[in-house]
């Protein structure tokens, strides 16, 4: 006979440790540590547990800083949930709070120098949200909350800039991470180490009609994939303040039918580069350049020193900047011919570099178009003075004998 008694007082006491679990979980923000800052609404951090590393990452710099490379990140974050980090005074607070002292990499201008969501541990994410979050963790730990995301960190399903933070499949708004995680588990595991990652809303950011595949089972077609032209109008919701953008389509690309997702893999770790061999990408539709650039003399691309994009604007324009204007881009690296001089050289004037150099490689030396010089001298200056003599073994048919300042000079 079932012992009516024992069963209510277990019962009972199970529902007892239940309902003190929920009240601990709503009891709300903890007392701040005496001495730090207080954080409205949100439950105790440990603010003073700083990594190791920041030790060596220089001086707090204040989020001011950040705005000036990171304008777009702070205009989104400005009206996220996490913006009362912003708003909170006192020094390691705002950005510097999840992402470390930036004066090393302010100074440095290195990636290196500065905490990346996307480039951190599981664990490492897990202790920086601590610092704000730590009872948060302590209950969801103790509880067993989220227990099949434990593997996980806390991005996986919480976006920290958006205006939203991220919920759960229970919550309204977009479908979160997770829930495309349970099918897609190997193209989640690469988007959580891109750096879409840490800047969208989810999934269903790129991906519209996330909630209808879910619902429909995966069925094809209920969901959107990227790639192909137009696609850029989705690209530019998030980008359209990029200043390289601005002429896209009237740029040479667009007019190709290409888009976005032709060159650029968005899951890539670093940024949104193109792919891991850039001129091999670009040489895929431009063989002929590809082709000089295996002459003798040629750019050092490929080796690290300059890209395609060195010279051309990939967004904007017509193939190069223009003749005259890609002189003005060759100074960037070669200083020395820039001027401005009393007496230019009319090629250069006019046509730029290119009216002599081969601007992607050559079979002549120093990437010259013609060899002899004094053979390119006569396509400009066939109508050389009488007494420039230019038969024989005569002086005067080397022309750079007696111009040798022949990019300009002052005499």
């Amino acid at each position: 006979m079932i012992d009516r008694r024992a069963v209510f007082t277990t019962c009972g006491a199970g529902l007892l440790t239940l309902l003190g679990m929920w009240l601990s979980a709503c009891a709300g923000p903890a007392k701040p540590v005496e001495g730090e800052p207080a954080l409205p609404r949100w439950s105790q951090g440990r603010m003073e547990v700083l990594p190791d590393k920041w030790h060596e990452r220089g001086e707090w710099t204040g989020s001011g800083t950040c705005v000036e490379c990171h304008e777009m990140e702070i205009s989104d974050f400005a009206e996220a949930s996490h913006h009362r980090l912003l708003e909170v005074e006192g020094v390691g607070w705002g950005c510097e709070a999840c992402h470390g002292p930036a004066e090393h990499h302010i100074a440095a201008d290195s990636s290196k120098e500065i905490d990346s969501f996307d480039r951190m541990s599981t664990a490492a994410v897990a202790a920086r949200c601590s610092r704000c979050h730590f009872e948060d963790l302590r209950r969801m730990d103790a509880t067993g909350l989220h227990s099949a995301a434990a593997a996980n960190n806390c991005s996986w399903c919480h976006a920290v800039h958006p205006a939203t933070i991220q919920g759960f499949p229970s919550d309204p708004g977009p479908y979160t991470v997770a829930d495309c995680g349970a099918c897609h588990a190997e193209a989640m595991e690469v988007h959580l180490s891109s750096k879409h990652a840490a800047m969208s809303s989810g999934c269903e950011a790129c991906h519209a009609g996330a909630e209808n595949h879910l619902l429909s089972g995966g069925a094809p077609g209920t969901i959107v994939k990227p790639g192909g032209a137009g696609y850029e109008q989705m690209c530019q919701q998030c980008h359209q303040n990029d200043h390289g953008l601005q002429r896209w389509e009237s740029g040479a690309h667009a007019s190709a039918g290409l888009g976005c997702l032709d060159c650029h893999h968005v899951l890539e770790r670093a940024g949104h580069p193109v792919f891991a061999d850039e001129a091999a990408a670009c040489g895929e539709c431009h063989p002929a350049a590809a082709a000089e650039f295996q002459l003798p003399s040629h750019h050092p691309i490929g080796d690290g020193e300059v890209s395609c994009v060195s010279c051309h604007d990939v967004h904007a324009g017509e193939g190069m900047f223009g003749a005259r204007k890609m002189g003005v881009r060759c100074d960037e690296c070669h200083p020395q011919y820039a001027g401005p001089f009393a007496f230019e050289h009319e090629a250069d004037r006019f046509d730029g570099c290119g009216a002599c150099h081969a601007a992607h490689g050559s079979a002549n030396r120093r990437m010259l178009k013609i060899l002899p010089v004094r053979d390119m001298c006569l396509q400009c200056h066939a109508s050389t003075p009488a007494n420039h003599n230019l038969q024989g073994f005569s002086v005067f048919r080397n022309c750079v004998d007696c111009h040798t300042e022949i990019h300009g000079s002052h005499l």
